[in-house]
């Protein structure tokens, strides 16, 4: 009796039994995790269809390049996060989807940021400061908010005024979001296209509003016609397109957010998923993976070790 209670196989097998019948009974621990609660808005105006991001050795669109973005932060946020997807254009931020769970409808979630394009747009205006402070409120006016990443180069038209420029309010307190920056830093055309989808060339000077509204027809800072009020303001290049970066800087500042140059898909989407974006739970976790683990490695160990007892002992056996 002491010999059979002393072998190892025995042990090893009936702890491995054990645990195969904890199993049945769903046990869970309580444990600490991080859970996200987003909207990510897309700026869907024509700026986005620059092809200035690289990607694997090419260029690709700005639009293209935050969806891509989005589809990678989707990919790494664990099960209880919350995902939903917005489309700003003209000076107004319209949510598609509120936020929903990224396990139970991760179908679902790629099927619209799939169908997100510029195509969707009902205006060409681009009043970028608007329609980052229309998002902010609609994500707080949720039953339960969300934290907003918008996908934006910042290029406004027409032009903003530098004096007379819309101020968004601040997100408020635990819910700052953040302004991702698309797009490269020298002036590019911008594409135009047919409703089809038929690219027709580019934007030109005449085509574009080259001056803010509030400097038309009207004396501003000491000009005295729209041309002066034009070269004070350096505009006549509203047809090129570029990251704005230190516009929406200063958009982030006064918006209480946080902005953040896209760099690649990978490294933006892991900035964007950092746990300080994050809310702070403790959950029970299903742990009945981790117990057949184990007592699958039981079961592993106790045949292996009867294996080599029997290989020792035949060794033994050709040598006597």
């Amino acid at each position: 009796m002491t010999g059979f209670l002393l072998n190892r196989q025995f042990w090893l097998f009936f702890i491995a039994f054990l645990l195969t019948i904890a199993t049945l009974y769903k046990p869970k621990i309580s444990w600490p995790q991080h859970f996200f609660r987003q909207i990510h808005v897309f700026d869907i105006t024509q700026s986005m269809n620059v092809e200035d991001v690289p990607f694997k050795g090419g260029r690709i669109r700005r639009l293209e390049a935050a969806k891509r973005a989005s589809r990678a932060a989707l990919e790494r946020m664990p099960c209880g996060s919350e995902l939903g997807f917005a489309i700003f254009t003209e000076h107004r931020s319209f949510l598609l989807l509120t936020p929903v769970d990224v396990c139970a409808n991760y179908t679902e979630l790629l099927k619209v940021l799939d169908n997100i394009d510029w195509h969707i747009a009902w205006r060409s205006r681009s009043e970028v400061a608007k329609g980052l402070h229309v998002a902010n409120r609609i994500a707080t006016a949720l039953e339960k908010p969300a934290r907003i990443v918008s996908f934006t180069d910042g290029h406004e038209s027409p032009p903003v005024h530098p004096q007379l420029r819309f101020v968004p309010d601040p997100a408020p307190s635990g819910q700052h979001g953040i302004i991702v920056g698309v797009g490269g830093s020298e002036p590019a055309p911008i594409p135009r296209y047919d409703l089809s989808g038929k690219k027709l060339g580019y934007w030109r000077a005449e085509d574009v509003s080259q001056v803010d509204v509030y400097s038309r027809g009207r004396p501003v800072a000491g000009s005295e016609s729209m041309i002066g009020a034009a070269a004070m303001l350096g505009t006549g290049q509203e047809h090129l397109s570029f990251l704005h970066a230190d516009y929406l800087r200063q958009l982030a500042t006064e918006s209480a957010m946080t902005y953040l140059p896209f760099s690649s898909v990978k490294r933006t989407a892991k900035r964007i998923m950092q746990t300080r974006w994050a809310e702070r739970r403790v959950e029970k976790v299903d742990v009945r993976w981790l117990l057949a683990l184990f007592a699958l490695l039981l079961l592993l160990l106790a045949h292996s070790q009867g294996f080599f007892i029997r290989w020792i002992e035949r060794f033994r056996l050709r040598q006597a």
